[in-house]
């Protein structure tokens, strides 16, 4: 599941263009994420 969501974010960021609206939804999940194998 990490890994997955390591892979979308690169994928954002890559698409991501300074000012443009960012991305929360995708930024939100990924901490999520991140903490949930942390923890």
């Amino acid at each position: 599941m990490f890994s997955q969501l390591v892979e979308t974010t690169r994928n954002v960021e890559n698409d991501w263009k300074t000012g443009e609206k960012i991305p929360y939804l995708c930024l939100a999940k990924t901490f999520e994420g991140i903490e949930a194998t942390s923890s």
